[in-house]
């Protein structure tokens, strides 16, 4: 299974699984073309036998000095790479590592050949680089922001289960903007070295989609983790469903108990499965907007189904609409396209006395 991930991989980072990819990739190959000649004939691929990720490693979920510590050896990882100092970047690499090279190579290598396998152009960018957006990510974070899939793709060639993953974009004004990631590692020495040279990094839609941070309403933020889980294909299980939905959903024309909801999302979901897809915006608006916006006979029979719907509140209830946009990355003009809208009737039943709120979907429709 690790094999076929790595060659996942390889199509990946070689930009050869996608045109997506393929834009991303060739973006970052122009760049490293500017910096390096590369001599692919002194470096001879190294073995990799996975790394160890057993029950006395040390795991890097730590919100302390790990992350800064990583993120700081990262940093002075790039800027030995666009600074041409080859020889100080041996001395933040694993003693193997990965590389994914713009003659559509992906290869593990022995870190001492690198001084041999690299020559450096010397452009006049470290003075003009800079670095923002920095996230570091442990592997439960990865699993949970990347499209199903993806994260064990990573783990496969990486080792992220005993790793931390650190993304950053790099940019130079008016040339390039490139966002890249380096799997750190914490050496027995108490040093962070990179199991891979700087690669294109997948969060890149994920940093452009809009976060729950930006969103201020609790019935924004509730569903924003249900689209997220469609976008990212986590909403498997029907217990997962029965979170979100009342016990009878309306979906589009007609309603749903919520175990048929599963099925039906399944054979028919809202938008295609990519690691391309992201939340553009998720804004609440009245049920007289929400009204313009659905066609007519499927507002008119929703309408009759809230005459006879079983809910009932417990103290009080209260239902609003929203408007929830997703939209397909394009990495190489960096925004969304192909943006479509699925709206979402809520419901929120305050409990009597504790003043807890339920907030659940009871009707869908696509636009």
């Amino acid at each position: 299974m690790d094999a076929e991930r790595i060659q996942m991989a390889s199509s990946l980072f070689c930009g050869r699984s996608s045109e997506p990819w393929r834009d991303r990739v060739h973006g970052w190959f122009q760049i490293f073309d500017s910096l390096y000649q590369v001599k692919p004939a002194k470096m001879t691929p190294g073995n990799f036998n996975g790394y160890n990720a057993g029950p006395n490693q040390h795991r890097f979920r730590a919100l302390g000095p790990d992350r800064s510590e990583a993120q700081l050896a990262a940093q002075q990882l790039l800027e030995d790479l666009f600074g041409g100092r080859i020889q100080e970047m041996t001395t933040k690499l694993a003693s193997t590592f990965w590389a994914a090279w713009p003659n559509g190579r992906f290869l593990i290598h022995k870190t001492v050949d690198l001084n041999d396998g690299l020559i450096s152009k010397h452009p006049d960018w470290e003075e003009k680089v800079k670095f923002g957006q920095w996230r570091v990510y442990h592997f439960g974070e990865i699993k949970k922001g990347l499209q199903r899939g993806l994260p064990e793709i990573l783990d496969a060639f990486l080792g992220l289960q005993n790793a931390l993953l650190v993304t950053v974009t790099v940019s130079v004004e008016a040339q390039f903007s490139v966002r890249l990631m380096m799997a750190m590692e914490k050496a027995a020495s108490g040093d962070w070295k990179s199991r891979n040279l700087p690669m294109v990094s997948p969060d890149d839609v994920q940093m452009a989609s809009i976060s729950m941070t930006s969103l201020e309403s609790a019935t924004c933020k509730r569903a924003y983790t249900f689209i997220r889980g469609l976008v990212l294909g986590h909403l498997e299980p029907t217990q997962t469903l029965e979170t979100y939905f009342t016990p009878h959903v309306w979906l589009n024309n007609k309603r749903y108990n919520t175990s048929e909801i599963r099925d039906l999302l399944a054979k028919e979901p809202f938008f295609a499965q990519s690691s391309e897809t992201g939340i553009t915006d998720i804004s609440e608006m009245s049920t007289e907007k929400l009204r313009k916006k659905v066609p007519k006979l499927h507002w008119e029979q929703f309408e009759k189904y809230l005459k006879h719907t079983q809910l009932r509140p417990l103290v009080r209830i209260r239902t609003t609409a929203l408007e929830c946009t997703v939209g397909t990355y394009d990495p190489k003009n960096r925004t969304f396209r192909n943006r479509i809208s699925v709206f979402l009737v809520l419901v929120i039943d305050e409990a009597e006395g504790t003043g807890h709120e339920s907030i659940k979907i009871s009707a869908i429709f696509q636009n």
